[in-house]
């Protein structure tokens, strides 16, 4: 088994085990009803983004192990290892910033992460779409989807990380400032 191979399944069992804790924050979020829910990651909508992010980590493995050299591999990868991390983060800034009392660190973080990691994903998808089945565009008229979708991919990292982008601020334990009307996130309690 090549490096590339060992390195896809051990991907995937990252993928699997970051899974455990997202289940277990699913059950203890399940009864409870939170601004985060309208966004569609609590409930069956996690479940769902989880299996998704399950399902493409073990899809890239398996192209890996027949055809390593083949991009939708590695993209199918990266795309299940963003959506279940970014799940996790997802169920982790909801019981944190909504459900626990008191509240847990890091639930600010964690919704910047959840928003730095998920939008990405779908851009990737669009490429490995794209390329699909063989690793390689359609015709040479194709070559400017990949650039445009890559900077897509961007641009939603970088509108979810940005600063002006406050994670929930409707939560009830923390509310942006005044000073998040001019850009910059002051988070106070």
């Amino acid at each position: 088994m090549s490096a590339g191979v060992r390195l896809a399944w051990l991907i995937t069992m990252v993928a699997l085990v970051l899974s455990v804790p997202t289940v277990a924050l699913l059950i203890l979020g399940a009864g409870e009803d939170t601004p985060g829910d309208g966004f569609g990651l609590g409930g069956y909508g996690g479940l769902a983004f989880l299996g998704a992010a399950l399902v493409f980590v073990v899809t890239g493995a398996a192209i890996a192990k027949q055809a390593s050299s083949n991009p939708i591999s590695w993209l199918f990868c990266l795309m299940g290892g963003c959506v279940g991390t970014g799940t996790l983060a997802y169920q982790y800034a909801d019981q944190a910033l909504y459900v626990a009392d008191p509240a847990l660190p890091g639930g600010v973080t964690a919704a910047w992460l959840q928003n730095v990691l998920i939008a990405p994903a779908f851009g990737m998808l669009g490429i490995a779409l794209l390329i699909f089945p063989d690793g390689r565009l359609p015709s040479r008229r194709w070559w400017p989807t990949p650039p445009a979708s890559s900077s897509r991919c961007r641009a939603s990292t970088n509108c979810g990380s940005s600063s002006s982008v406050r994670p929930w601020p409707d939560s009830p334990r923390q509310r942006p400032s005044p000073s998040c009307v001019t850009g910059s996130t002051t988070w106070t309690s």
